[in-house]
């Protein structure tokens, strides 16, 4: 008798923990998703999970800011967000997009100094925020995550040298190039074209190639009449990645390299007299760019 009294009992507790675990999964509340944790068994993973505190964030809305006071490590389980860092005047300067399985906020954590950026939900997100102690406990306990973490912070270092290179040495339309260029390859189709859904918006480019928006749509607005991206909507489309990766590698300023280059030709077939003349009033004239240019490459003569 007491047996069959104990079996309803039983499977009520089994289905509660059932239909918790099911709800878990649901709301995205799980770390099986979290690529620098891939190497962690799943009973591992819930462990942890079970350590971690779950937020949800609505669009826009901030998870964690640039400078505060928090060691905390954030998993975005599910969703969209971006990093970034707000100047006084309000200007953004954009880091990188966040996506689902990601991690953020972890150089805090290992260094004790505050947080390093703005990050902002860019769709719904789910977040398990872990303590800067439960995260070096795994880092000292699982090689292979603290493997995975120091190749991901060596690969951050090298997107950001590069950004710092392209900044000092392209020109805007090349860095808006690269920009697409690198959106499109995460995306990239077997027949070699790209969807971007949501499409960066006009100032979501400028805040990552350090331009404006009024420039960034200028140099869209060429590639579209070019034929080179379709935009419809929210959604923009590269019909051919490997033109788009010929024309980032160019030394061209495309697409309006071929009226400077036929202006540069009838500059210099004027007479000589004319060019003696304007020279003064060139040198006060010419266009900041190339007075830098210039500059550089009278100190690199004399160095």
């Amino acid at each position: 008798m007491a047996n069959t009294e104990g079996r309803p009992a039983l499977s009520a507790t089994m289905r509660s923990e059932r239909e918790a675990n099911c709800s878990m999964e649901r709301r995205h509340e799980t770390l099986d998703g979290i690529q620098i944790l891939s190497s962690l068994t799943a009973d591992a993973r819930r462990r942890l999970a079970a350590r971690c505190t779950w937020r949800e964030f609505n669009p826009r809305q901030q998870i964690v800011g640039h400078q505060e006071d928090s060691r905390t490590v954030f998993f975005l389980s599910a969703g969209k967000a971006h990093a970034a860092i707000f100047s006084e005047n309000g200007r953004r300067v954009a880091f990188r997009d966040i996506g689902a399985g990601e991690m953020f906020g972890e150089s805090a954590a290992i260094d004790g100094e505050s947080q390093v950026a703005t990050v902002e939900a860019v769709t719904k997100c789910t977040v398990a925020t872990m303590s800067p102690e439960a995260f070096w406990e795994v880092l000292r306990t699982e090689p292979t995550v603290m493997a995975d973490v120091l190749k991901r912070l060596i690969g951050q270092m090298r997107v950001l040298s590069k950004k710092v290179f392209e900044l000092a040495t392209l020109a805007v339309s090349k860095r808006i190039q690269g920009e697409l260029l690198r959106l499109a390859e995460r995306s990239v189709t077997d027949v070699g074209n790209a969807v971007l859904f949501p499409a960066p918006t006009d100032a979501d480019i400028a805040a990552r190639v350090a331009t404006t928006r009024e420039t960034v749509n200028r140099q869209l607005g060429e590639m579209i009449e070019a034929g080179v991206i379709k935009r419809h909507g929210r959604t923009l489309v590269i019909p051919d990645v490997e033109k788009v990766r010929r024309l980032t590698a160019s030394p061209a300023d495309w697409p309006r390299q071929g009226a400077r280059d036929e202006a540069s030709t009838l500059a210099r077939n004027q007479p000589a007299r004319h060019e003696r003349k304007s020279n003064k009033a060139d040198s006060r004239h010419r266009h900041p760019r190339l007075r830098l240019v210039g500059d550089a490459a009278a100190m690199a003569m004399t160095g």
